[in-house]
């Protein structure tokens, strides 16, 4: 099932949709943690300060949205009470993987911008197609502002991605691969667990239609 039919059935759900937002939640704090842990304290400036600042604000966000549909039923991050288990991890930890084996040891800084930069377009394409159908549906979550600072965030990384690519001669398609391949595994999670929770059968042996 493509992205717009399962992202429609879980909208559809007060519960798969709670577990869908704590999830958003997950992967943007997850963004923050990136940043965390991939900066020493000298090299941090105020653009990576503001990148931090808005990756924790929009945890939040969807935390408190999801908290809404069900009360104390998402407080953390537990494979329980997110949708599709660990899969949402697993895409972090693929991504992390594949791009550290593309990179050199001392990479910290190039692997953090082409990290967000592969999680940044494919959150736009996503959060775009969620938006429209919150409001087809007509719900009165919008994601209207969150979208203006995804967007301008991701024209700072691609100008930064384009620059270390320039530099390094890297292969930007074995990067763009790496995601989408994490990509496809997680959906496959998403839309598995959406199924089930509807008591519908899916047949997962196709690719997702991204």
């Amino acid at each position: 099932m493509d992205i717009t039919s399962t992202l429609n059935q879980i909208i559809l759900n007060p519960n798969l949709h709670g577990l869908w937002l704590n999830t958003l939640s997950y992967l943007e704090y997850r963004g923050f943690r990136k940043i965390a842990r991939s900066q020493k304290s000298a090299s941090i400036d105020a653009e990576i300060l503001f990148h931090a600042a808005e990756e924790v604000r929009h945890a939040l966000f969807f935390k408190k949205l999801a908290l809404k549909l069900g009360t104390n039923k998402f407080r953390t991050y537990q494979d329980s009470e997110l949708l599709g288990d660990f899969s949402a991890k697993k895409y972090f930890y693929d991504i992390d993987t594949g791009v550290a084996n593309l990179l050199t040891k001392d990479s910290t800084f190039e692997s953090y911008i082409l990290i967000s930069w592969l999680i940044e377009v494919r959150a736009m394409s996503v959060y775009t197609i969620y938006n429209e159908l919150l409001l087809a549906a007509g719900q009165t979550i919008s994601l209207d502002s969150i979208l203006r600072e995804e967007g301008r965030h991701l024209e700072k990384l691609k100008e930064l991605s384009s620059a270390i690519f320039q530099k390094t001669k890297l292969p930007i398609k074995a990067f763009e691969s790496i995601e989408k391949n994490a990509f496809q595994i997680f959906w496959k999670e998403i839309s598995r667990h959406t199924h089930e929770a509807i008591g519908e059968k899916l047949n997962l042996g196709t690719e997702i239609n991204l």
